[in-house]
Order: structure tokens, then sequence, then C-alpha cells
């Protein structure tokens, strides 16, 4: 005879229901945490690529700054302003528009400084005649080397690229420096051809440091200095307690912000010689720009899987309400099949679950590999877009007679 429970409608019912809630729980808890696991897998993906190229195009920056610095080291304009302390005529203005109409550059800066670390000109405003040196480490110390020396730094007008070029005379001496300033401007847009938005300070403690303001755009105490930042972010930023919200970016990888529906990521600046940050870049990824398009495949996954394991479900009770199963001396094995079928059910979905987890792991390990893939895609894009720039460089300046018999002559010198 059958155990009274199989024979009960409303227990067997009862029963169903409890089982039923009991797989829904444990297929829901997977779910929940293979859906997690893969958005964290995809977003430190995205931050990692994120950097990568962040980095590779501040060291284009750097290095085309210096290009463009060396280009102009042995010009007769500069050399003669140098000589005389008097201005070039607009030459440095006028090469300046000429770099923003011919490359990405669109707004370098050019400056004249005496050996004695006095502004004999800036290409970008009349200001000059002001002893620099005094409250700039960084130009003592090229202008006492007399050697090329590149940095990040903050001065009294923006955060920038700047590189310090010595200029010398046809004698060999000493004149003084010409200064390359460049901006973030072309990394903000560069991120934003990628759908990634930036926000690009200057640490907070330089604020009285940075008379004028190239932007004139704060965040709190920290100073803007992508000058195309969206309003909308800028706005937001502003209105918020904004050293919490960095202190927080700052201890995690990133984080969900919901009011911007993005991934919010951070990117030191530092000065690897002096071991001090200079400034914060705060990378704003919208969640929707993120290829996390399989979380709908893995719902998918698991809806099916819920509806199979009803189905077996009320097949295996179904069996053990039907099925009366005796022995030559009248025992029934119907429970013992019960037994049997929950094993058999349990093992199989276990096998299930495993075959979609290895499918999971491989689908997210071919979405890192197209990651690499088109992260040196883009590296190589910004190498070569360096490299036609070093060749205007080259064409424009340096692939000149004097240039030429220069080089010749110190060659046989032996100093090159």
């Amino acid at each position: 005879m059958k155990s009274i429970f199989f024979r009960n409608k409303y227990f067997l019912l009862g029963f169903f229901l409890l089982l039923s809630s009991i797989i829904y729980f444990i297929l829901n808890t997977l779910k929940t945490y293979d859906i997690e696991s893969y958005k964290h897998e995809i977003y430190k993906e995205s931050i990692g690529s994120a950097n990568v190229y962040l980095s590779t195009l501040i060291k284009e920056k750097q290095n085309a700054t210096t290009t463009i610095g060396l280009g102009l080291a042995s010009n007769d304009l500069i050399i003669h302003a140098l000589k005389t302390s008097q201005a070039t005529n607009h030459f440095l203005k006028d090469y300046s528009k000429k770099l923003s109409d011919n490359t990405d550059f669109k707004n370098v800066w050019f400056q004249l400084i005496s050996k004695e670390g006095v502004s004999i000109e800036r290409s970008w405003t009349e200001l000059k005649g002001d002893k620099i040196s005094d409250a700039r480490i960084d130009l003592q110390k090229a202008l006492f080397k007399q050697k090329v020396m590149s940095s990040i730094s903050v001065g009294k007008f923006d955060l920038s690229f700047k590189t310090i070029i010595p200029i010398f005379d046809e004698s060999k001496h000493y004149l003084g420096a010409l200064e390359v300033i460049t901006h973030f401007n072309s990394i903000s847009s560069r991120l934003e051809d990628k759908k990634i938005s930036s926000l690009i300070l200057a640490d907070k403690k330089y604020k009285k440091q940075l008379i004028y303001p190239f932007t004139n755009q704060f965040v709190g105490e920290y100073y803007v200095a992508n000058s195309e930042v969206k309003k909308n972010l800028l706005t937001y930023f502003q209105s918020i307690d904004f050293d919490k919200y960095l202190s927080k970016l700052r201890q995690n990888d990133y984080f969900i912000d919901p009011d911007l529906n993005s991934m919010i990521s951070y990117y030191p600046l530092n000065d690897p010689e002096k071991k001090i940050n200079l400034g914060h870049i705060v990378l704003i990824q919208n969640i929707a720009n993120i290829g996390v398009n399989d979380i709908s495949y893995i719902h998918y996954i698991y809806n099916i899987y819920f509806l199979f394991s009803l189905i077996a479900l009320a097949l295996v009770l179904y069996l053990s309400v039907t099925i009366d199963i005796k022995n030559i001396i009248g025992k029934s094995y119907s429970v013992d099949i019960v037994v049997y079928l929950v094993i058999v059910y349990f093992g199989l979905s276990f096998g299930i679950y495993k075959l979609l987890y290895l499918k999971y792991e491989g689908d997210v390990e071919n979405f890192k590999q197209t990651l690499t893939y088109q992260t040196l895609l883009e590296y190589n894009a910004v190498v070569n877009k360096n490299q036609e720039f070093a060749n205007l460089i080259f064409d424009e300046i340096l692939n000149t007679p004097k240039v030429i018999q220069l080089f010749k002559e110190q060659k046989k010198r032996g100093t090159i």
C-alpha cells in the first residue's frame, strides 16, 4: 500500500510547491551569482582596456610634445630672440596655429625662457617679463642641467604636458630654453570617441598656484583641465561632496553610480620623480555602452533550466503516485523508485549546470580575447598617428640644408 502522503492530493500539491520553491531559490541564487560575476569580469576588462588606452594616449602626447620642441631647437628666430631677449614677432603664435590647422594638436603653447629663468615670450598671452623659475623646481633643474626634460605638471595656467628644450647658439653657448606646453583636451576627445567620458583634475593643493586658470572651471577646489568636459557631468560633480566621492573611488576598482547610470573608475596622475599626486582622472562609462549582452542569455538559460526542473519534478511525483511495483512478498518499491529518480534528476541537473557554467566561462574568455585584440589595434593606431606627426615635423623643420649640415658637423665632432 502506498504511503498516505502519496494518496493525499493536497499534501502532494504542497510538497510540489515546496520543492519548486527550493529549486527556484537555488537556481535564482546561482543565476544572480553568475550574472554578478559576469558583470564584474566585464567591468574589470573594460576598466583595464580604458586604462591601457589612456596610458598610451598620455605617452603619445608626451612624445609628440618633445618632438615639437626638438624640431624648433635650431630655429634662427628663436635663437635670436633668446640672444636679444626680444620676442619672435608672433612666430611662435603663428606656428601654434599651423599645428592646429594641420594636426590633432589644437592648442599648443610655446614659451621662451632666458637662462636666468625669465619668460621672454608666451604664444598664448601677452604676459611676459616675469621670473617663473622661482616657483618651478622642474624649470630650475632644466636650466641647471641644460638637458631636455619632459613632465606633466601644474603651473600658473593649467595642468599640462611640458617639455623644456635647451637652446644653444652656433658657438654652443647656452642661451635659455624653449618650453612646449600641450593640454589634455585631445586626450579627452579621443576617450570620448571610445564612448568614455572623462573629468581631468589638478589636485586641490594647486588651486592657489593656478593664478590664470585656462579653463576657469572647478569642481570644489579641484581645477578641471579638460575644457570639453560634458556640461551635465560637470554640473553633477559640482553638486555633490566631491572629496567624499573621490575618496570612495580611490578605494575601489570601480563603482556604479545610479544617478549617472554609469561605471566610474579612477586613473591617478602622479609625478614619478617627486612621488607626489598631481591630479586625478575620473573615467565615466555608461552601462548601456559596456558589452554585457550575455546577461539576457544567462537569464534565458536559467529560465529554461527552471522549466526543465518543474517538468522533471512533476514527472517524478506523477510516477510516484501512479506506479506501485511490488516484489513477490508484497513489498512496495514506489518510495525507492522516487528516491532513485530524485537522485538521477539532481545528477542530471548538476551536469547541465556544469555545462552551462563552462559555456559561460568560455564566453567571458572570448570577450577578454576580443577586448585585448581591440586594445592592440587601438595602440597600433596611436603609434601610426605618432609616426605621421613625426614625419610632418621632419618635413617641415628638420629636413632643411641648415639642420642637415648642423647634424653633419656634430657627427664629425663626435657629439652625436
